[in-house]
């Protein structure tokens, strides 16, 4: 199986969350995964704790491999078609590194609408493009994420959009609702844009920030 069952939080959920995730940042190979990332590489979390393990990183560079092939859509409709589940996170590491393969999760997305897709990017003028042609699946729930190279194109009164905050008192003296990251706040209230991630990573974040 490529998608996994997710953290604790997702689990413990009475809807059945899958997830994806590829390497974050720059692949084994030199594929950079993050296109977008900016700020947000000091303090990745995906670069930290259990996601380093050997063989968390060779699970990603797997499910690397098979998103560059012309076999992807077609596994993982199978996959999902024998599995039990809700919806699926797109990314919980990793992000859309080219049109081609945000294209290919559109495939995927479109054989299941009865279902929801959702991801937290900073691909930002990719995804812009798209949803501007109209292109973006109905139900796929896209929610930006602060700390990359092209936050200026994000409409922080209008669009979904997520900021990692140190702790919830900085989030609520900023305007924002704290999350848990187990699915984006605005999949429940769309009029929502500004969600607070705290920070859990085990770098220290003042430093991160320097």
């Amino acid at each position: 199986m490529f998608l996994s069952d997710g953290n604790s939080k997702y689990k413990d959920s009475k809807l059945k969350t899958l997830t994806w995730g590829i390497p974050a940042l720059k692949s084994a190979t030199g594929v950079v995964t993050c296109p977008g990332a900016g700020e947000c590489a000091k303090f990745c979390y995906a670069q930290q704790g259990r996601m380093r393990m050997s063989n968390c990183q060779k699970a990603q560079e797997k499910r690397l491999a098979l998103s560059q092939s012309p076999d992807f859509v077609d596994t993982i409709v199978r996959e999902l078609q024998g599995r039990k589940w809700d919806r699926v996170r797109v990314h919980d590491t990793g992000d859309f590194y080219n049109a081609a393969y945000l294209g290919k999760w559109f495939r995927i997305m479109d054989a299941f609408p009865d279902k929801q897709f959702f991801a937290y990017t900073k691909m930002v003028p990719l995804l812009k493009k798209v949803e501007g042609g109209g292109g973006i699946p109905g139900n796929f729930h896209v929610v930006y994420s602060l700390g990359g190279k092209w936050d200026k194109q994000v409409d922080i009164l209008n669009d979904w959009h997520s900021r990692i905050f140190r702790d919830e008192a900085e989030a609520k003296a900023a305007g924002y609702r704290e999350s848990d990251n187990e699915y984006p706040l605005s999949m429940a209230d769309p009029d929502l844009t500004r969600e607070a991630l705290i920070y859990h990573g085990t770098k220290l974040y003042d430093t991160c920030l320097k």
